[in-house]
């Protein structure tokens, strides 16, 4: 038995229902060769988040990011992005990320994957959870200026 999934754009495709966590996290995240996703990591309990660990492949070429030339490894920083939420868990996704060393342009950040370019500021802020306590609502204004007419 298998989950069947369409698309407006193409044809159905079905998978098994005993998808892995880390297979079913990179196809979420679109996480593509030489990129994969090592390990998920549920902290449900003490952080309320989802961790996912994101890494390059081994044997990877590594590029410049301006001028797409190959160079070689300068070294990696590890880097923590906060993604969208899974259900009412934090997602945040962890990454070794490559520098390289390009003749041109010196010690560069390689390019990392869409999911975490789009992301890559979002740690930093502090989201809430969408419990009913924790939403606020503005106040409405009181004065007759504010007040939409027909």
């Amino acid at each position: 038995m298998g989950l069947l999934l369409s698309s407006e754009s193409g044809p159905c495709r079905q998978y098994t229902l005993g998808m892995q966590d880390k297979t079913l996290y990179a196809r979420l995240l679109g996480i593509e060769d030489p990129w994969r996703v090592t390990d998920v990591a549920l902290r449900l309990e003490e952080a309320q988040e989802v961790v996912v660990s994101v890494e390059l492949g081994p044997g990877a070429t590594l590029h410049c990011p301006k001028c797409e030339v190959r160079g070689s490894r300068y070294d990696s920083r590890e880097r923590r992005w906060r993604h969208l939420d899974t259900m009412q868990y934090r997602t945040i996704l962890v990454a070794d990320v490559p520098r390289v060393e390009c003749n041109k342009h010196g010690v560069i950040q390689i390019r990392v994957p869409r999911c975490l370019r789009e992301y890559r500021n979002s740690y930093r802020h502090n989201y809430s959870s969408n419990t009913p306590d924790q939403v606020r609502i503005p106040p409405i204004p009181t004065n007759s200026s504010a007040v939409w007419a027909p």
